[in-house]
């Protein structure tokens, strides 16, 4: 069965792969923006590293997700996995995730404000993932999940 050869559909490592590349696709976004926009190099530098890093990342839990037969989108909601999870997902967003109107905003900054928009959003974001990977860390089971988080 699923569950003793490997993580199953309603698994904590499934949820978790699925609900981090959700989370890794946003950081992924808003780092290709600070690569394009940044008005200092060192922001326009860790905007790429994220978004390089993040998207790696992206692949290694696609490919976890496809060795386990899995769709790489499942049916449960988003942080379903976890047990307090549901409740700190506001307006469907996991924690950390920019709204759609913040998005915007720093896609429309410019300069110095948009470095500095770039930077509260991307530590809000990452501080809003450390929950998942608290969370997979006492749930999981799979060797190879347990090291990348």
């Amino acid at each position: 069965t699923p569950t003793f050869t490997r993580p199953g559909e309603s698994s904590a490592e499934a949820g978790f792969a699925r609900d981090m590349t959700a989370h890794h696709a946003q950081a992924v976004a808003m780092g290709l923006l600070a690569f394009r926009q940044g008005q200092d190099p060192e922001v326009r530098q860790i905007g790429g590293d994220i978004a390089t890093g993040q998207q790696g990342e992206i692949g290694t839990m696609q490919t976890w997700l496809r060795s386990w037969k899995l769709d790489p989108t499942g049916d449960e909601p988003p942080m379903a996995w976890m047990s307090d999870g549901p409740g700190l997902v506001k307006n469907g967003l996991m924690p950390g995730m920019a709204t759609p109107e913040e998005m915007a905003k720093l896609r429309g900054a410019t300069g110095r404000e948009f470095d500095v928009l770039f930077l509260q959003m991307m530590i809000r974001h990452h501080v809003g993932g450390v929950h998942m990977i608290d969370g997979i860390l006492d749930q999981g089971h799979d060797d190879d999940v347990l090291k990348v988080a």
